[in-house]
């Protein structure tokens, strides 16, 4: 349950950054080095969970950080960020509901 738990803090986290990214790519280094290292805890999270859960856990886990991971560096286009992950949001929370409660 704990590696769930951090891979939804850092899923946050990432969400975060993807919203507050600057508009002008590259302008702000302090961002880029924020959001890298977001980045880096949400793989190494992912990496965990997919360890230490089912089977049934690892493509939503992986989908979702990987929507993650363009949603922060705008390889979305025009679609806004919660669009862009809501689906990979929930079919994770589902495969993650699933793993809680199968024995």
């Amino acid at each position: 349950m704990q590696a769930i738990k951090d891979f939804i803090a850092c899923a946050q986290d990432a969400e975060r950054a993807a919203y507050s990214r600057p508009e002008a790519w590259g302008d702000d280094e302090d961002w880029n080095s924020t959001a890298s290292g977001v980045m880096t805890r949400l793989w190494i999270a992912e990496r965990h969970l997919v360890l230490l859960s089912d089977a049934d856990l690892h493509a939503p886990v992986h989908t979702y950080g990987r929507a993650l991971n363009q949603a922060v560096w705008r390889e979305i286009g025009d679609v806004e960020v919660n669009e862009h992950l809501e689906e990979h949001k929930i079919a994770f929370t589902a495969a993650a509901r699933g793993s809680l409660a199968s024995p």
